[in-house]
């Protein structure tokens, strides 16, 4: 329903988010497609996450609690979503479920944002149901729920069979009246480990008390204490030990998944690729450092995040280097480190970051794919391919690895290979306009121009101010002899996208053509503001400055074809450029210059087998 867009030309993976707005936007449109049958969505709304930053009047209006303005923003939008379906008559048809993931720190118990610890201030969320006839409206249920209850709630709710495999249960008993016991919510956080290399954290709320099964355990009683500031461990041992038993339980029951817990065939892949050295990835059972001890490094490295968000990327560099020196077990400082460092154009500094981040977290693919971005800068093209192959052994459905893999290969003239696999990507994920874009490149490169046009019409369709859509169109018209659909197509791409190059140069000789030589010099003024470092703009611009047939133009038109030559002109070019030197000196009345200039246009004909 709303494409996230990761694979951009040039761009690093990392952090996607879209307002609020245009994710209601398009839930409204797809909602309002017209169906036979049911419809569910999912309409996640990810404004209130660092950094805090909504859009007017919000931002003024809480200036001083940015984070209470995104909340705001994003009622808002959730109003926008529910106004639109009553005003299409389909609120009372359907089922509405709001709940969020997690809340934040904001500070409270030293944490920052959230994933770190498992107090109340990040785990207790909302959950409110508007059932279609409004069974239960108003009711508040003071009883202790868990989101695991969301699932097995809305299946029942339709009128389906519950799976056996469900962990919760239906909430619908609390909306006939019949109540309920609070149920035991069970919670866990591995981003301790995964990303910091300190003790994953475990916790069971159950009968007014929480207990959290860490290096130094806690246990508060939530009805006395709702902010959790008194530890109740030593006072209360038989309690303690009855949840450390219970909450064991559940973990050990549970299946281990995440970041560092690798198939044994993709440990062996990135192994042979030289992603695993003798550094021990495996941090073992524990107990671990606890966090609570290390949290002001988290803050700091949130921090860092933060900066280098705001785009003070030197900054963010200074700050990781004192974590590091501190802990340099924490793969999530080398890694942020690594992104900072990119974005300053320090590549193989980013490299060696990115290389420490993955000897202590493997299972990293952002940092893996942010890697193969590095090699790529470098001009490393080999190792940049080996990184995006480790990236697939890693995550085979990973359309990242097979995006960069395509693009590096039309970077080396291969469409064929590009083709297949901008293909293998389309085929696990056909909603990222890059993907489709590459592969109608590839098309184009080959001559299968339809099968190209078909292609970029699912670019426009998906995100239609993509760049060099136009451009890649303007080339298809070309090829089919229309030059004023190409012409008006080069001008939509400069207006998106004025510094594109390719697209004044070739504008410029579609004028050049039809014989508007002025019209051609502006474009080609254009195409060299673009980039001063393209010859071909310069040799195309002396000759349409010399067909202006203008004396006062010949030193441009002469200055233009020799810097021309200057910039390494390539071999089919040089002719021309030593040809309009010819005709300018002609003009002008140098036979000596005029005959060394044809003896050098013959030589570079001949170079190239004229």
């Amino acid at each position: 329903m709303v494409n996230f867009e990761y694979a951009q030309p040039g761009g690093m993976p990392g952090q996607v988010e879209r307002r609020g707005e245009a994710v209601v936007d398009a839930a409204l449109e797809w909602l309002r497609q017209p169906r036979d049958g049911p419809t569910f969505a999912w309409v996640h709304l990810y404004d209130p996450h660092s950094p805090y930053a909504a859009p007017e009047p919000y931002l003024s209006r809480y200036a001083d609690r940015p984070y209470d303005g995104e909340i705001a923003y994003t009622d808002a939008q959730v109003g926008r979503l529910l106004d639109g379906l009553e005003t299409d008559g389909r609120l009372d048809n359907t089922l509405v479920v709001l709940t969020a993931d997690h809340g934040e720190g904001l500070g409270e118990h030293a944490e920052p944002g959230h994933g770190m610890f498992l107090y109340d201030t990040t785990i207790l969320v909302p959950l409110v149901i508007r059932l279609p006839d409004r069974l239960g409206a108003g009711r508040e249920v003071m009883e202790q729920v868990r989101l695991i209850d969301v699932a097995p709630t809305i299946v029942e709710l339709v009128v389906a069979a519950i799976p056996e495999s469900f962990s919760g249960l239906s909430l619908t008993p609390f909306f006939q009246g019949e109540g309920g016991d609070s149920r035991t919510a069970y919670s866990e956080t591995y981003y301790p480990r995964w990303h910091f290399g300190w003790q994953e954290l475990h916790a069971l709320r159950k009968d007014g008390f929480k207990y959290i099964l860490a290096p130094d355990e806690e246990l508060y009683d939530l009805r006395s204490d709702p902010t959790e500031t008194t530890n109740l461990v030593a006072d209360d041992r038989g309690r303690v030990a009855a949840l450390r038993e219970e909450v064991e339980a559940v973990r050990d029951a549970g299946v281990p998944t995440g970041p560092g817990r690798l198939s044994a065939e993709a440990t062996e892949s990135l192994r042979a690729l030289g992603y695993l050295g003798s550094a021990p990835a495996d941090l073992g059972d524990g107990p671990l450092a606890d966090p609570k001890d290390k949290i002001h490094l988290f803050t700091r490295t949130t921090d860092a995040q933060g900066k280098l968000v705001a785009g003070d990327y030197a900054e963010a560099v200074r700050i990781l280097g004192e974590v590091i020196d501190e802990d340099p077990r924490i793969s999530s400082a080398h890694i942020t480190l690594g992104n900072a460092l990119f974005r300053q154009g320090k590549f193989s500094e980013a490299v060696a970051a990115f290389e420490t981040g993955l000897e202590l977290s493997p299972g990293e693919d952002v940092a893996l794919s942010n890697l193969g971005l590095s090699h790529r800068r470098l001009g490393d093209v080999e190792t940049a391919r080996a990184d995006f192959e480790a990236l697939l052994a890693l995550d085979p459905k990973s359309t990242t690895a097979y995006f960069n893999l395509g693009e590096m290969a039309l970077e080396v003239g291969d469409p064929r290979t590009a083709q297949r696999h901008f293909e293998a990507a389309i085929a696990i994920n056909d909603q990222q306009p890059g993907l489709h874009f590459g592969l109608g490149v590839a098309a184009e490169q080959q001559g299968l121009i339809e099968r190209a046009s078909a292609q970029f019409d699912r670019v426009e369709s998906l995100a239609p101010a993509y760049l060099e859509l136009r451009y890649y169109r303007a080339l298809i018209a070309e090829r089919r002899g229309d030059l004023d659909t190409a012409a008006t197509l080069y001008r939509a791409e400069v207006e998106l996208n004025p510094r594109h190059h390719r697209s004044w140069l070739n504008l410029s000789q579609i004028h050049a053509q039809r014989g508007d030589h002025q019209e051609a010099v502006e474009a080609l003024r254009q195409a060299i503001d673009a980039d001063p470092g393209r010859a071909p703009a310069y040799i195309l611009l002396a000759r349409s400055l010399l067909a202006l047939d203008d004396r006062s133009m010949y030193p441009d038109a002469e200055a233009a074809a020799r810097r021309g030559i200057e910039l390494d002109t390539p071999p089919e070019l040089l002719p021309l450029a030593h040809y309009v030197l010819a005709d300018i000196y002609n003009r002008l009345g140098r036979p000596a210059d005029v005959e060394r200039e044809l003896a050098l246009a013959r030589q570079a004909e001949n170079a190239i087998g004229r």
